[in-house]
């Protein structure tokens, strides 16, 4: 029995590559912009309230517009650049998102 590792697309690939880069500087950006000072000061403390706080509020806006935007295309558009790697690349990150979503509320449950 052969077994292969899937291939992703590009198109997926450049998904995951621009989503990464917006949610990791789209709130520090934001805060820049409202603060004033240097980036480096808005990105650490951007994350140092998500830490405290949770995500912001532009992060969680980001992912409930492209999230479903990919399980769409990935799913349910019927396009041609979509394969059978994709969707199972797709799969498992959404796993992966419900995963960490468990071990937050149980964190936050048993204040671990």
């Amino acid at each position: 029995m052969n077994f292969q590792i899937p291939k992703m697309s590009l198109w997926l690939r450049c998904y995951i590559l621009i989503g990464g880069i917006a949610m990791l500087f789209l709130s520090p950006m934001l805060k820049w912009r409202g603060l004033g000072g240097s980036f480096k000061e808005a990105f650490w403390t951007v994350y140092r309230e998500e830490a405290l706080h949770g995500p912001p509020v532009a992060d969680i806006f980001f992912a409930v517009i492209s999230i479903p935007l990919l399980i769409w295309f990935t799913f349910y558009s019927g396009n041609k650049r979509v394969t059978r790697g994709d969707r199972i690349f797709v799969s498992l990150m959404l796993c992966g998102g419900v995963l960490g979503m468990f071990i937050l509320m149980v964190r936050k449950v048993f204040h671990l």
